[in-house]
């Protein structure tokens, strides 16, 4: 760094500072406004929703099989919405008659028995529970237009019929470019999971079938009237299917930012020039840039919930924000041509590129905005030799 700024310094010494007089225009002024376009911001990290591990309320969890009903490979007692099927003490032992009865059963409504079939059916439907659509990383990116001015101020070095060779410094402004980004990294539905097994009660028969439900036999009969024999079913399901309800509820995160940025850029390089007519002239400046970025931004996350037929609601917000300053070196080639116009003055157009090999990064909240302030600039421009 120090030896460019001692570049800079030599150079100043060289253009600017008193030496033998020149012939009048060895100096020459010029102002231009200026376009600037194609400069980058993007955003990466994360959100507060993914950090702090939130989801819809209406979810338990995630979305997942009733755990009343246990597993039907085992023996257990299973809890439906519609009746139960448990233990019974020779359930599971092998000195029983049959391991895999019991008589501790019952159903409530008759509709669950398939006499043709000679199966009855229950069912249990677990809680709400979310299912992940959206689970990323910050991901962004815009491109900046930026209108501002550009002051440089040149001397001549050396000149031929048709070459010149100058030196200037140059600063150009451009103030309040404003963006606005909106992204999302998560979102969720949620459902409910309902589990229906499949008994095999042809043991029992359909003469024998308890009617209008049954209130179970455990040690029994509890029926009303009482059901004799006590029928026993088994206590493993004969099969086990699952159906997913439809959406209850959707939820997603918004994060919302608002990036102020002003650029000033300052510049110093050759000037080469090609008179190609009697009053024309082109030139060529390559330069080197010292860019100074002054930003401000601002963030808003919103967490929504949306209930199916219902109106969404912020569930949770965050703001957030941060203003910064930086200082990035780069380089720049800019063409141009200019128009004579007597008595010293002129005017011109001018188009080039500005590279700046790194970005400007502002952190705020769980995010990061990089801004960089490469970019095509064109100007138009009134000027003095003197």
């Amino acid at each position: 760094m120090f030896k460019l700024w001692g570049s800079f310094a030599s150079v100043f010494g060289v253009v600017f500072l008193p030496r033998p007089a020149f012939s009048a225009g060895d100096w020459w002024f010029e102002v231009a406004p200026t376009l600037r376009t194609d400069m980058r911001i993007s955003v990466s990290g994360s959100s507060y929703v993914q950090q702090l591990g939130l989801h819809d309320p209406m979810a338990s969890g995630p979305l997942s099989p009733p755990t009343g009903a246990g597993n039907p490979a085992a023996y257990a007692n299973r809890t439906y919405d519609n009746g139960y099927v448990n233990l019974d003490p020779g359930t599971g032992n092998p000195v029983s008659l049959d391991p895999n009865t019991t008589w501790n059963w019952g159903f409530n409504n008759p509709s669950q028995y398939n006499a043709g079939a000679q199966t009855l059916n229950y069912q249990s439907t677990g809680r709400p529970g979310y299912t992940t659509l959206e689970n990323s990383g910050a991901g962004g990116r815009d491109s900046l237009l930026a209108k501002g001015i550009q002051v440089v101020i040149g001397r001549s070095v050396m000149q031929s019929d048709n070459w010149s060779l100058d030196f200037f410094m140059a600063f150009q402004g451009t103030w309040s470019q404003h963006e606005h980004l909106t992204i999302s990294t998560y979102s969720a539905e949620v459902r409910q999971m309902t589990v229906t097994d499949t008994y095999d009660v042809s043991g029992i028969g359909s003469g024998n079938f308890p009617a209008n439900g049954f209130q179970g036999t455990y040690l029994g009969p509890f029926g009303t009237p009482p059901v004799v024999p006590s029928p026993v079913i088994p206590n493993q399901p004969q099969s086990r299917s699952s159906t997913t309800s439809g959406v209850l509820s959707t939820s997603y995160n918004t994060i919302g930012f608002d990036v102020q940025q002003s650029l000033y850029e300052f510049g110093l390089g050759p000037q080469i020039g090609y008179r190609a007519g009697k009053r024309l002239e082109l030139h060529l400046r390559p330069k080197i840039t010292l860019n100074i970025i002054d930003a401000d931004v601002t963030r808003q996350e919103l967490f929504v919930e949306t209930p199916t037929g219902g109106s969404s609601r912020v569930i949770n917000s965050w703001s957030d924000s941060n203003s910064e300053c930086g200082v990035l070196f780069g380089m720049g080639i800019t063409g141009g041509a200019n128009l004579d116009l007597g008595h010293g003055l002129y005017v011109g157009v001018a188009g080039g590129y500005d590279f700046v090999p790194h970005s400007f990064e502002v952190p705020i909240g769980p995010n990061t905005i990089k801004l960089n302030p490469s970019g095509w600039e064109v100007s138009c421009v009134v000027g003095v030799r003197f």
